[in-house]
């Protein structure tokens, strides 16, 4: 029937997304790489901030640990003379104390100038950790509102496709279920007409037997199944479109682990927040 080949054409051709699924396909790639290094990097800024606190740590100890050195480098007690000890080793003793004393006291001193360049050194190093954690963040942002949009073309692909049929669809099928009707109400009034004449037949036959006229009034109808017709079922007309667009919640949960706010929505497409 003319009508069935207007909705089976509604069915054809068969959409073909391949290439903005391969569109979105590659910039999700891109962005998940991105956001990979984005981590590793915002590790590494971690570490290097943990670091110079642990410097600071050391100086503070440091600088403790000088309060006291310096005023105990020798104990007046030194100066006496030892068990079985004669004036000449006395002196080289004491000479050695004092010489051990101040070496002591000069390597004492002499850390905060070592600890003061490390920590400038690691602070210019965490600055510098810091500002490519910052600068990839911003790049994957950027990225990750490229995948948005690729994903936007999609969505808008499959709309556009669903409207087209939707309409195809909506006016063939009317079309269609009509003219069915309209063949099913005409078999009926054709097996009411048969059946009719086979009574007229009847009738015609019996003459004027009473009993055979008697028997036509009662004859039994047919069926006439041969007549029947099986028309295709044109269904509900349902169009596939993608579950997930730009900032539904689905969306977020599978590419932002949540976060909406890295989310760009499209424009023209429905696709806020709360839509499944």
């Amino acid at each position: 029937m003319e009508s069935w080949k207007k909705v089976e054409k509604c069915k054809s051709p068969k959409p073909n997304a391949s290439s903005v699924d391969a569109a979105f396909k590659k910039e999700n790639a891109a962005y998940e790489q991105c956001r990979d290094e984005e981590k590793d990097l915002e590790l590494d800024d971690v570490k290097c901030k943990i670091e110079a606190d642990s410097i600071e740590a050391m100086m503070s100890a440091d600088a403790k640990m000088k309060e006291v050195q310096g005023h105990l480098m020798v104990d007046k007690t030194v100066c006496k003379t030892a068990f079985g000890e004669d004036y000449g080793m006395q002196l080289e003793r004491l000479a050695s104390t004092w010489d051990d004393a101040f070496r002591k006291l000069a390597a004492s001193q002499g850390g905060g100038e070592k600890y003061n360049k490390s920590l400038a050194e690691q602070k210019a190093k965490c600055k510098k950790s810091t500002k490519l954690q910052a600068d990839k963040l911003k790049a994957c942002k950027s990225s990750a509102s490229k995948m948005d949009k690729a994903k936007c073309a999609v969505a808008e692909y499959w709309s556009k496709h669903c409207a087209t049929y939707t309409k195809c669809f909506v006016k063939a099928e009317t079309k269609y279920s009509l003219l069915v009707k309209t063949v099913k109400q005409a078999l009926g009034l054709i097996k009411d007409q048969l059946n009719a004449l086979d009574q007229v037949s009847c009738y015609i036959k019996a003459a004027d037997k009473v009993d055979k006229l008697e028997e036509c009034k009662n004859i039994e109808k047919k069926d006439f199944d041969d007549f029947d017709i099986d028309f295709p079922i044109a269904g509900n007309g349902e169009c596939y479109e993608p579950p997930y667009r730009p900032c539904t919640v689905g969306y977020v949960t599978v590419h932002y682990d949540g976060e909406a706010e890295w989310c760009t929505p499209c424009i023209g497409v429905k696709g806020k927040i709360g839509d499944l």
